[in-house]
């Protein structure tokens, strides 16, 4: 696990990536409030709550851990804060931007032994009019990747957009367009402020408790003095990656029971049906309200799964009544993304077969990163899920001398009890057309025998540029008379080989021969959220019929699937369970509990949150 050093007044701990259960303290500063349109100085305790020293692991519940990840993905390279005015968060105002100095949020190595659980950060800022009423409350961004930029007197911009008279819901429901994650991380990791709710969950009912994104400041800590600010924070702000993580790992066992298949490796991974939409912030906007949300037969620590229970810390700038203490805050673990209850094709990328193949897969202990995609229950199908796309590499004995084979059957699975190399195909296809002609011989022949050693069968990935795995067909079946003598032929050897043709028709048609090239099998593993462990399902005969219907459904289910930023998803691939497909799966409008199973995994999600799953292919 890697871990960084502290920095004094930097930003170190920029995202939801640990956890600690310590009180953050501030000393309070010398200064005066500072009058609207005047200028001042703000500073913003900057946290990520991380596991405490005498730990390496902590858990959020019973499903989440935290980890720390790597150094890259805290790298700060611009930061932005935005300020907005009002009664509270729901109608909070944009007000001014200000562009932050990256220099102060140092470095981090491999060499670094510690992580940083706070920094602290001062600005200069011109403190907004602002009604009696008005709260003032902050937004930072990090990384912003070009998605917003600050302009002259405070001014900002998302891409053309101006945040002038914007509330700020505007952050968490206006989609922005995005080709992949690339577009989140390709200039560090996009982070803004984390939704937070002050009550706990896991084993305790949230229910009575309020979430809040924006962090409040408290208007009479912006100091007319640097210095007199830095030593009494105005406020606290946690942040979170705006895309989830996904490792794959695993030394996977074959255990399909054929005998042929020797051995099995885990070459390599890609995504497929990623978002191409996104907010800036998430949004927890859920009506109803799912914070209360429980699966009777989740496990206890669990229950209440949107909530976590390990407390991240407080906010000092929080109004509370005289004699209180600020509220105690803890992670949220779901969020709703712009396609949360529609579908639209458009909205999504999926990869065809040939695509994937001739894609630079992710190998090793590699991270891939995504776009966060959630979805209510009605919508939890292949079609909107994002999914792992693993490439395996079998090994069969009496495959073809590059590790080709092939199967037989409709479906890709249909008949996996028995697998051919390139001969054993044409064995096959001489048979059929061997019982064609002993039923038909005397139409075409008056004496002599057809013998099976003068057909030539050629299949369709043996054409030049059509080597291709999947589907292939018998491309022709053509019969040389190298004895012209020995037989008698009723017309000629022409009808007859035009007859074949018409058989090798029938033949592509009652058989599907699928190719596995070089050895290799794909699985796709849609990305688990909750899992078996908050929602418990089982299909009770009901799959393709509404998996997740009925009037609890969304108690029940929701978030069983579904990929959340800042979430890291480790895929744990233990065992192969049949031979899988040889391109890419359809994507197509099943339900995401399949019917069957080819791959066994199992999914640990760390709070970065990792969330892993062991998968049986």
């Amino acid at each position: 696990m890697k871990k960084f050093k502290y920095l004094p007044l930097a930003l170190a701990a920029l995202a939801l990536g640990a956890c600690s259960s310590d009180d953050i303290a501030v000393s309070e500063g010398g200064g005066a409030g500072v009058p609207a349109g005047e200028k001042g100085y703000v500073s913003l305790a900057i946290s990520l709550p991380t596991q405490p020293a005498s730990s390496t692991r902590a858990a959020d519940g019973g499903s989440v851990n935290l980890d720390d990840g790597d150094p890259v993905e805290y790298e700060v390279k611009d930061a932005t804060l935005l300020l907005f005015k009002g009664t509270s968060e729901s109608d909070a105002t944009f007000a001014s931007a200000y562009e932050l100095d990256p220099t102060v949020f140092g470095n981090y190595s491999d060499a670094d032994d510690q992580i940083t659980s706070r920094g602290t950060l001062v600005s200069e800022i011109t403190m907004p009019t602002m009604a009696t009423n008005d709260k003032l409350y902050a937004l930072v961004i990090l990384n912003n990747n070009g998605l917003v930029t600050v302009g002259e007197g405070g001014t900002a911009t998302v891409g053309s957009t101006s945040l002038a008279g914007k509330n700020f819901s505007y952050f968490t429901t206006t989609a922005q367009s995005v080709a992949d994650a690339g577009d989140l991380t390709g200039n560090g990791f996009f982070m803004s402020n984390a939704p937070l709710f002050n009550k706990a969950g896991g084993a305790s009912n949230p229910n009575g408790g309020t979430v809040s994104t924006l962090a409040e400041l408290d208007k009479t800590k912006v100091k007319t003095d640097a210095s007199a600010a830095a030593s009494d924070p105005a406020g606290d702000i946690y942040v979170e990656r705006a895309v989830a993580k996904v490792t794959v790992s695993g030394t996977p066992t074959y255990s399909g029971g054929n005998e042929l298949i020797t051995g099995v490796t885990v070459a390599g991974w890609t995504f497929n049906v990623t978002n191409k939409k996104t907010y800036l912030v998430r949004n927890v906007a859920c009506t109803p309200s799912w914070w209360s949300y429980n699966n009777a037969d989740a496990t206890a620590s669990d229950k209440y799964r949107f909530v976590g229970s390990t407390a991240v810390g407080q906010n000092v700038g929080e109004t509370v009544a005289e004699g209180g203490s600020p509220s105690t805050y803890y992670r949220t673990y779901w969020g709703i993304d712009p396609n949360y209850d529609s579908y639209v094709a458009a909205d999504f990328v999926v990869k065809g077969g040939q695509e994937i193949a001739n894609t630079a897969l992710i190998t090793g202990t590699n991270p891939g990163y995504c776009v966060e995609n959630t979805f209510n229950t009605a919508n939890m199908q292949e079609r909107q899920s994002t999914a792992v796309v693993i490439k395996a590499k079998l090994t069969v004995s009496g495959a073809d001398t590059d590790g080709s084979f092939y199967t037989f059957g409709k479906d890709e699975n249909n008949n996996t009890s028995t697998v051919y190399n390139l001969a054993g195909v044409k064995a096959e296809v001489l048979s059929r057309i061997q019982a064609w002609v002993e039923a038909n011989k005397s139409t075409y022949i008056t004496s002599g025998t057809i013998k099976a050693e003068n057909y030539t069968v050629t299949l369709s990935n043996e054409e030049e540029n059509g080597d291709n795995a999947g589907t292939v067909t018998v491309k022709s079946v053509v019969y040389a008379d190298d004895e012209p003598a020995t037989i008698t032929w009723k017309e000629s050897l022409e009808k007859f080989n035009t007859a074949l043709a018409t058989q090798v028709a029938a033949i592509n048609t009652s058989l599907t021969i699928n190719y596995y090239k070089d050895g290799y099998a794909y699985y796709d593993v849609r990305i688990k959220h909750f899992g078996n462990g908050q929602t418990p399902w089982s299909s009770d005969g009901n799959i393709g019929t509404g998996s997740y219907s009925g009037e609890n459904a969304e108690n029940d289910y929701l978030g069983r699937w579904g990929a959340l930023r800042n979430n890291w998803y480790d895929i744990n691939v233990t065992k192969i369970l049949n031979i899988g497909s040889p391109d890419v799966p359809d994507v197509t409008e099943k339900w995401d509990d399949p019917e069957n199973s080819y791959i066994a995994v199992r999914i640990n999600i760390l709070s970065w949150a990792k969330r892993s799953q062991d998968a049986e292919l």
